[in-house]
């Protein structure tokens, strides 16, 4: 290869793989006294040394005698090539040790320092982290219900939820599920098993839900507590100081701690059904399709593209639209739909006729309760002639068979809130009662809580992280804002 062979070196001394320190060493006959070496220097030691008036930094990969030197010398492999002097690990011939070309540097140790970038830095002083300001919520036992309406009590700095410790994701989730509404209430009552869930539940009611519908706020150290318990039962590891993502946080919630039955059915083409509780919308790109598609419109599509259905009406639907980031970036913006429209999508509901596979326009119960045919609905879909041709059997004549028209058709649901990602954190966008109208003489008072014009109502919006008092040692300061619908 055009390298110089390499040879046996009786001359080197090469230090054995552990850390081992190591004491001045004389070339034989050198009877003068070496320069002052900095012996805590080892193999794999971070070192500078200074060749021509530059600075150059590497590892100390090995410490010997090299021919015809006085003192103890060091090899070096370089953060960055230098030629001349730099090669491979060889010295005239022989392999001391390997690195890339051109980045190993041949010196005595007493040049070497130790790398001044790595320098210990002073100790910082123990910052106190379980200080959260002066402001504490209250624990408060029983069932408190969502407010009829919004109140100046809940709008401003200090309200809502207050964040620690990248618990935005935690904080934006629980104010959409609790704050304003009662539809998830049935996960604060209904049983639950073990000894901690028990607990997780309990803190959630009355340190958590209870506090922000009476008093309109929730300090970070009952949030803490809940984080700490919620870190003992669950198998997701970093819930109590990592970032996380709302949907861990569902799926921890609804199958770890409340081992809730999942809310949403779906139908494919293939007449299988699903159980989910989280509707994640997962779609390509559509060049043809708007830059700023509403959520109607992506739902949509993805059942379309999925061939998918509602095998039941909703209650509760909790929506994933596809990702607006840095790295999952599929829309420049995506709108939410203050209204859903599902009739369509459930307009499959009761798939296709069961004997010809034809658009059914019938359905009967009775052959389903019967269990003469193995139907996966509540009732039998048929279209009109093959309903007329089972139905002329002796033992179904006494069946009344039923319209299969969708009962669902014109169903709609309504917005109830928004989480997205704003300045870096999670915050909530909240559908929340509107006040009631002011009288004339009222109008000009501080309030500024009035609905838009035939309206019920209004928006908040919620940031558990909105400012900060104090530094390292400091609190996060939470912030509800009204905000034009």
């Amino acid at each position: 290869s055009g390298e110089p062979a390499e040879r046996e070196n009786s001359h080197r001394v090469e230090l054995p793989a552990t850390k081992a320190r190591y004491s001045p060493k004389l070339v034989p006959d050198t009877p003068e006294p070496p320069p002052e070496v900095d012996y805590s220097l080892e193999v794999g030691s971070m070192v500078q040394v200074s060749k021509s008036n530059v600075v150059h930094y590497g590892v100390l990969r090995w410490i010997g005698h090299l021919p015809n030197k006085k003192y103890l010398c060091a090899g070096l492999e370089l953060e960055e090539e230098i030629s001349p002097p730099g090669n491979n690990g060889m010295y005239e011939g022989v392999r001391y040790f390997t690195c890339p070309p051109f980045r190993a540097l041949f010196c005595y140790l007493h040049d070497c320092s130790k790398d001044r970038r790595f320098e210990e830095l002073p100790v910082q002083p123990e910052v106190k982290t379980n200080y959260f300001g002066p402001k504490e919520s209250p624990v408060i036992e029983g069932k408190v219900d969502p407010p009829k309406y919004i109140s100046p009590m809940y709008i401003g700095r200090s309200k809502g939820i207050q964040g620690n410790k990248n618990s935005c994701y935690l904080d934006a989730t629980l104010y959409a599920m609790f704050a304003f509404t009662n539809t998830m209430d049935y996960m604060l009552s209904s049983p639950v098993d073990g000894p901690v869930n028990q607990t997780i539940q309990k803190k959630l009611r009355e340190s958590v839900v209870n506090p922000l519908r009476e008093c309109g706020f929730v300090g970070a150290g009952h949030m803490k507590m809940l984080r700490d318990l919620l870190s003992k039962s669950s198998a997701l590891a970093g819930l109590q100081d990592e970032e996380k993502e709302p949907e861990e946080l569902l799926n921890v919630l609804f199958t770890e701690i409340f081992n809730i039955t999942p809310q949403l059915s779906f139908r494919d083409g293939a007449n299988e059904i699903s159980h989910v509780n989280l509707c994640q919308i997962l779609l390509e790109r559509d060049p043809h399709s708007s830059t700023m598609p509403h959520t109607q419109d992506l739902l949509t599509r993805y059942f379309v593209s999925q061939n998918l259905f509602f095998h039941t009406q909703p209650d509760l639907l909790l929506l994933q639209v596809p990702r607006s980031g840095k790295d999952f970036k599929l829309y420049d913006t995506v709108l939410p739909s203050t209204e859903l429209q599902l009739g369509g999508l459930c307009g499959g509901v009761w798939g296709s006729c069961y004997i010809c596979n034809k658009k059914p326009f019938m359905k009967c119960p009775q052959c389903y309760i019967n269990q003469e045919f193995k139907c996966k609905y509540s009732a039998v879909p048929y279209c009109e002639s093959c309903c007329a041709l089972v139905h002329s059997h002796p033992d179904r004549r006494d069946h009344v068979p039923e319209s299969a028209t969708n009962p669902t058709r014109g169903i709609r649901m309504v917005l109830s809130a928004v989480l997205c990602i704003h300045t870096s954190h999670y915050v909530t966008y909240c559908r929340v009662p509107a006040p009631p109208p002011l009288v004339p003489e009222e109008i000009a008072g501080p309030s500024s809580m009035t609905p838009t014009p035939h309206s019920p109502f209004c928006w908040v919006f919620f940031d558990s992280m909105a400012d900060r008092e104090g530094g390292m040692g400091g609190y996060n300061i939470q912030q509800v804002e009204e905000c034009p619908q």
